[in-house]
């Protein structure tokens, strides 16, 4: 049977809010492109956490990569924006 996966509702993110990225599974059996992508999120090793802005064009990257990287902490500073990140199960930083 087919795994389904659910898809996380799109939450805009307010201005200047960081995402913290973590790098969890290696890219050696990994496709050119998705080593690519992995690469240009910043990442050098393995489990490593990096920080960056919270953008479309980063959240694009991450979703290409979904079984190699994972999102660690969003930081939030609306309380709307608080509440929608709750609903979606991600760990937030005040």
């Amino acid at each position: 049977m087919a795994r389904v996966r659910k898809k996380a509702e799109k939450v805009a993110a307010p201005h200047g809010s960081k995402i913290h990225l973590k790098w969890v599974r290696s890219a050696i059996a990994a496709p050119v492109k998705h080593k690519l992508v992995v690469k240009g999120l910043g990442f050098t090793r393995l489990n490593q956490v990096v920080e960056r802005e919270d953008t479309p064009s980063i959240r694009g990257m991450v979703a290409k990569v979904p079984h190699l990287v994972e999102i660690v902490k969003v930081g939030l500073k609306s309380p709307e924006y608080k509440k929608k990140a709750l609903a979606t199960r991600l760990q937030v930083v005040p």
